[in-house]
């Protein structure tokens, strides 16, 4: 026994268990990978604006509270189902390697870049190399 266990082999195993079981314990916190889909008012807002391409705060809590019991639970239905496709995709890692994915990201970076360089009055940056402003 004291012979196994000056093996280096048997030290490498059992670091590399414990680093498994710690990650297992702690837990990553990424609800990407977790089971559970949190559903609040202001990700229903946020689901139903997005849905409808609309974004009027006031008038989809308007909506959000006229509705039924009904109504509400096919959203959330709606909502929880969407998230779980997201996820699975995720998780399947349908992301990568899509250059149509690839190219959404890279319009939203420019979205947004462009709206702080807009704010600071600095020049933007436009596809194929040019620079305005």
């Amino acid at each position: 026994m004291r012979r196994l266990l000056k093996e280096p082999l048997v030290h490498f195993l059992l670091a590399g268990l414990a680093l498994v079981v710690i990650y297992q314990v702690s837990g990553s916190g990424d609800l990407a990978n977790s089971k559970t889909v949190v559903v609040d008012k202001q990700t229903l807002l946020t689901f139903m604006q997005y849905r409808a391409k609309a974004f009027n705060q006031q008038s989809f809590e308007a909506r959000l509270d006229a509705l039924t019991s009904e109504q509400l639970q096919l959203l959330i239905d709606d909502y929880v189902r969407e998230e779980s496709l997201y996820r699975e995709a995720q998780a399947m890692q349908l992301e990568r390697n899509d250059y149509i994915i690839r190219r959404r990201l890279i319009q939203k970076l420019e979205f947004i870049t462009k709206g702080f360089a807009d704010a600071s009055g600095g020049p933007v940056y436009r596809p194929g190399g040019r620079v305005t402003g």
